[in-house]
């Protein structure tokens, strides 16, 4: 009797392209602008005469010509969009842009036209205050010119107060810009596109697209678990403080929803090790309980050592699974 040979079946080539990265979605890039009312110094605001030599060796700072807190709205917005985004995305090489992935990308969206509201209405606010503005800091500007005469006088290069202080309003009143063009000078805008490969066909074109994307896909996965990895050592410091609270462990849950909600590349290792520790542990017992109970503190110990071993950086065997992943994972189709 012959035992029949089992077909041999050769693996699929992985493929690397960024068609299919984009199954799974797109680059965000945001445009924030305002005035900051900075305008740079001359030495004739301070009543100095410079040579081409010193004008080459030093730099003479700026004058602010509105109050700093003016701005500092426009600064939060600015800052809170680019927390949401970093929250939101993996980095993207050869652009300022990020990676969103497809799963989060209307939820960033809608926060992102949340805050160009905000934007919005305090650019409004601050145009309707430019005029006050300028007059509120006119008297310190006076008071400034006296405090700098006082110091250079006829030593600098006028021969009296008078004339220094009028050429120096002036120079102060033409660096305001009139309101249309201040409004010209605010803007607030996220955009989403995605990357085509040039035509294969050229030269070289393949293998170097084959390349930049499997760079990318590593450095996606390696940033992704290099999260859940400072994520889990945190809690080991403070398992191992004795310092459980509600709020450590929720901070965990967190940084492993986060995980699941980027994991466009079907991390399916370190998943399955998060999703078990979600099960086995985390959805068992509280912070209370890891506390006073010490076989919950050891399913505790056990789900982070296991997390900690899936969440080493990935190999390249580990990239290709990634790769075939995104070709297999429900071919999600972006419309912009």
């Amino acid at each position: 009797m012959t035992t029949a040979e089992t077909p041999t079946i050769e693996a699929t080539p992985v493929q690397f392209r960024w068609s299919d990265v984009f199954q799974g979605g797109a680059i965000m890039d945001l445009e924030c602008r305002y005035w900051t009312g900075a305008k740079g110094l001359v030495a004739e605001d301070l009543a100095m005469e410079l040579s081409a030599g010193d004008k080459r060796t030093m730099a003479l700072g700026f004058k602010r010509l509105i109050p700093t807190s003016a701005i500092a709205k426009f600064k939060s917005i600015e800052n809170s969009a680019f927390r949401l985004i970093s929250m939101y995305t993996r980095s993207f090489p050869g652009t300022s842009g990020r990676f969103v992935p497809v799963s989060v990308l209307p939820e960033l969206t809608a926060k992102m036209d949340e805050l160009k509201i905000k934007f919005v209405e305090a650019t409004e606010e601050f145009l309707d205050k430019y005029s006050a503005m300028k007059e509120a800091v006119r008297p310190d500007f006076e008071e400034l010119t006296k405090s700098i005469w006082a110091q250079v006088g006829t030593s600098g290069s006028y021969t009296n107060y008078e004339s220094y202080r009028v050429a120096f309003m002036a120079r102060l009143e033409e660096a305001y810009p009139n309101v249309e063009t201040l409004r010209s000078k605010f803007s607030f805008d996220s955009f989403t596109y995605t990357i085509s490969a040039p035509d294969p066909s050229i030269t070289g074109i393949k293998q170097a697209e084959e390349q930049r994307v499997r760079r990318f896909l590593s450095a996606a996965a390696n940033e992704a678990r290099a999260s859940v990895r400072e994520a889990v050592e945190k809690m080991v410091n403070v398992v191992d403080g004795n310092g459980i609270r509600a709020t450590s462990v929720n901070a965990l849950k967190g940084a492993f929803e986060r995980f699941k909600q980027l994991d466009f590349l079907g991390d399916e290792e370190l998943l399955g090790e998060i999703e078990r520790m979600e099960t086995d542990v985390l959805s068992k017992f509280d912070a209370e309980t890891f506390r006073s109970d010490e076989s919950a503190l050891a399913a505790l110990r056990g789900g982070i050592a296991g997390v900690a071993k899936a969440a080493v950086s990935v190999t390249d065997d580990g990239v290709q699974r990634m790769a075939r992943n995104l070709t297999t994972m429900g071919k999600r189709k972006l419309n912009f």
